[in-house]
């Protein structure tokens, strides 16, 4: 046990620098996953609501440009196949240039003018 942590994911995530999110699938629904519990560090604004309410995949990337259109299908595929023998990861990072954690196209060099004022 890790001191002064209150459940196995806050632990986990002490050991690592991911975040941590569990997802389920409900019986009703085995393609669409929802949150089942998170500890993360600050990425995931109003993350209590998200978790209470169950929101799924679709919902916790409903802001992420083509997700529905091109990625959802996969994505859901990849989980349903997913056993405690075959665990999954994905890494993904950016650098941001801006002070602001809100969710914006300027906090990334998608810009040219962009790229060329930070690296000219």
């Amino acid at each position: 046990s890790i001191e002064g942590c209150e459940c196995p994911l806050e632990a986990c995530s002490r050991l690592v620098q991911e975040d941590m999110i569990l997802m389920k699938a409900p019986r009703d629904d085995p393609e669409e996953f929802e949150t089942a519990s998170a500890c993360v560090c600050f990425s995931f604004g109003l993350l209590e609501k998200r978790v209470m309410e169950k929101h799924s995949m679709l919902q916790l990337h409903s802001k992420v440009a083509g997700y529905k259109k091109e990625l959802h299908t996969p994505v859901s595929r990849m989980m349903g196949r997913m056993t405690e023998h075959t665990p999954i990861w994905r890494t993904n990072w950016s650098f941001s240039f801006t002070n602001s954690m809100a969710p914006h196209s300027d906090r990334y060099l998608l810009n040219p003018e962009k790229q060329l004022r930070i690296f000219p």
